[in-house]
């Protein structure tokens, strides 16, 4: 858990100085304010599928990202489309799809594992180190993957942004199709 705290109050001062360096002028905070309250429940999405990796739930994993999917589109439908809100409505997506994703994750957890709060430094310690390491290269990958967003942010209007994102986004799930059979066929 604190670790969780520890990572989620360093994304957040990243994200609230990211946002503060112009992205407020264009948006206002009433809007960012929406991604920086989802922080916290995206990092947690994060650890709880980690743990769910631990224990070799791989159809949980996989069915915890089905749900996710089906939840921002019933939401899309709700607030974009029927309640027609646009950029805000989008940004409570978000934010609504990952507490979903992390209520199912903390029944399936809250079912296989006892959760105490005895303290092992030396294998926490250790998994910071190798979690570091990967959370550097990880970033990194996401950061080649979103930075045409980010250019595009200062090149172009906000509506123009959003319809590029969400072309980005369903493109990166029709990905998903031939990575899912990869796993069958090799």
């Amino acid at each position: 858990m604190k670790i969780w705290v520890i990572s989620t109050l360093i994304s957040l001062v990243i994200a609230t100085i990211y946002y503060s360096t112009g992205s407020d002028d264009m948006y206002g905070w009433n809007l960012l304010l929406i991604p920086l309250v989802t922080i916290p429940f995206m990092l947690m999405n994060k650890y709880t599928e980690g743990m769910l990796l631990g224990l070799q739930d791989i159809l949980t994993i996989n069915f915890k990202q089905i749900i996710g999917f089906i939840a921002n589109l019933l939401f899309l439908i709700i607030f974009v489309i029927i309640l027609d809100w646009g950029i805000f409505g989008a940004a409570i997506i978000t934010l609504l799809s990952a507490v979903v994703v992390l209520i199912y994750s903390f029944i399936i957890l809250n079912k296989s594992v006892k959760i105490t709060k005895e303290k092992q430094h030396n294998v926490t310690s250790s998994l910071i180190k190798k979690g570091f390491i990967y959370a550097v290269a990880l970033f990194i990958l996401s950061l080649n993957y979103k930075i045409d967003i980010l250019f595009l942010e200062r090149l172009s209007d906000s509506v123009e942004v959003g319809i590029y994102s969400v072309g980005v986004n369903l493109t990166e799930l029709i990905w998903q199709v031939p990575a899912a059979m990869d796993g069958f066929i090799f």
